[in-house]
């Protein structure tokens, strides 16, 4: 029953994912100046979406079929998962404080450096030995959190340069304090993340 359940929320969470993400992608936004950076959280947000509702079916997909393995292939996609979203969703609250900083060389460097050791882990978990896989499972759970970690540090400085550039600028702490959901919305997004890594290490 409790497998049932988690395989309904797995494909419905999987459909909900893609159907945000062709949502947004034709959400229509003037390419006029000062706009820009909503262009770009938008396709962010298309990606994020896009990669969570694909690994959700996907994982729906061989619900059931992995046997004692389901749980380590689980574990797998969340990794994947996690790491696309990480960078994903800080490129996309970035755009917002420093989108000079955001652009799409930017991102395609990340991804060359996030995915390749993501499809060998998945590549590791279908062909290689168990001993060989846990290896590599382990650096990668590490190489996650260091990446929670790299991305945390890297908006806690971006944040406290836009801060400062809006305080200098316009001289009122509301307009400010009226932009904090982008900070809120950051701590919520690592929370989500933390939340993995422990149902990993579970």
């Amino acid at each position: 029953m409790n497998m049932g359940i988690y395989f309904y929320t797995t494909l419905l969470a999987g459909v909900i994912g893609l159907t945000l993400a062709v949502l947004l992608a034709g959400l229509q936004i003037s390419a006029k100046k000062g706009l820009q950076k909503y262009s770009r959280a938008r396709w962010c947000l298309v990606g994020a979406f896009g990669v969570f509702g694909m690994m959700n079916l996907m994982e729906a997909s061989l619900d059931g079929t992995t046997g004692e393995g389901t749980g380590d292939f689980a574990g797998v996609l969340a990794i994947v998962i996690g790491s696309l979203l990480a960078m994903l969703f800080t490129m996309t609250v970035l755009a917002f404080i420093r989108p000079e900083i955001v652009n799409r060389k930017q991102i395609l460097a990340q991804l060359a450096v996030i995915v390749p050791p993501c499809v060998l882990l998945i590549i590791l978990r279908l062909y290689a030995p168990e001993p060989v896989f846990k290896v590599f499972f382990w650096f990668m759970l590490a190489a996650y959190l260091l990446l929670m970690a790299l991305y945390t540090r890297l908006f806690v400085k971006s944040y406290r340069t836009f801060k400062s550039r809006m305080l200098a600028f316009y001289e009122e702490e509301d307009l400010v304090g009226q932009l904090q959901w982008i900070n809120w919305t950051f701590w919520l997004g690592l929370a989500v993340g933390i939340a993995a890594l422990l149902f990993l290490v579970d």
